[in-house]
């Protein structure tokens, strides 16, 4: 899974840190730690990409569906985010895609991209309440009170209708 100047570059990095701190310099210490941050962000892309590739194989709507919201609530939000993506692409009508997209694009503070996936969620099933209760949060996230008082009237008139 990690290649061998990944390991090479984690070794430097240590090196670094330990010279920094036998030396007194905090320069070096921040500029190898930054280095070390960098490639393990471009390690955690190169996963995603990965994995992204992996998903295309699967087929099963609802797998994809039951894998997003597992990796949703084991703060995996960004695969969450590629599995849902893929869903919708195979079933773009699957409400639960969607709504659950949302809920992942919430969990990573992108909540522009939330409103956007909700909105479609809301085009396909007007009357599902979750889908209200995310939209709330969302619309509270980006200071937008009016909208999301409507949510939340939304969101509890279909809850008090489903019951």
């Amino acid at each position: 899974m990690f290649k061998t100047e990944n390991y090479l570059v984690t070794i430097i990095m240590i090196a670094m840190i330990f010279l920094a701190g036998y030396f007194g310099s905090r320069y070096i210490g921040v500029l190898a730690l930054g280095t070390w941050t960098k490639g393990l962000s471009a390690q955690a892309e190169e996963l995603k990409n990965e994995y992204a590739e992996e998903i295309k194989t699967e087929t099963d709507i609802n797998k994809l569906l039951e894998s997003g919201a597992r990796q949703i609530n084991v703060n995996q939000a960004d695969y969450a985010i590629i599995t849902l993506e893929h869903a919708a692409q195979i079933e773009p009508k699957a409400r639960d895609a969607w709504v659950l997209m949302g809920a992942a694009y919430l969990k990573t503070n992108d909540f522009s991209k939330a409103l956007e996936v909700l909105k479609k969620a809301e085009e396909i099933d007007p009357t599902y309440a979750k889908t209200y209760e995310y939209l709330e949060m969302t619309y509270n996230e980006l200071g937008n009170t009016t909208e999301a008082q409507k949510a939340k009237e939304k969101k509890e008139y279909l809850g008090k209708s489903s019951n």
